[in-house]
């Protein structure tokens, strides 16, 4: 039985540790909270999102073989400003994420992480699957088990 109990405690952890090494995330940060800086970070995340819209395959890979353009797409969203740019690909930290109630846990992340300026801004991010794209703010995890767990145990 105590054997069961471990196996049920860790489990949800187990499962959430796969959901790490499956997606990959999309993250923008901008220069800071002004309303010009969030308008350009908004101007950037719809541009990527429309070009990964029309990727039909592989949209990681797609990303992963098109540097160039995703250099050029940051450009054209600053170039009326003076803001240096970092582009980060491959694995990079991100925090805790609180949504809806649901927690998205912090991590290394396969990613493409963009920061804009100083990066003191409120972000963007979303999960690319191969084929698809999921908005963070829609993205809902949820296990089972850990359900029940918290049920009778908190």
């Amino acid at each position: 039985m105590k054997y069961m109990f471990i196996l049920l405690l860790f489990l949800p952890i187990m499962l959430m540790s796969n959901v790490k090494e499956e997606e990959f995330r999309l993250r923008i940060i901008a220069n800071s909270d002004s309303v010009l800086d969030q308008s350009i970070k908004t101007s950037l995340k719809k541009e990527l999102l429309e070009v990964l819209s029309n990727v039909e395959d592989n949209k990681i890979e797609y990303i992963n073989n098109n540097s160039q353009l995703i250099e050029n797409i940051v450009k054209s969203n600053i170039k009326d400003t003076d803001y240096e740019f970092t582009i980060a690909y491959g694995i990079n930290h991100f925090p805790t994420k609180s949504i809806n109630g649901n927690v998205m846990p912090s991590g290394d992340y396969n990613s493409l992480v963009i920061t804009l300026g100083e990066g003191y801004g409120e972000n963007y991010w979303c999960i690319l699957y191969p084929d698809s794209v999921t908005n963070g703010g829609n993205v809902v995890y949820k296990s089972y088990l850990y359900e029940k767990f918290k049920d009778i145990f908190l």
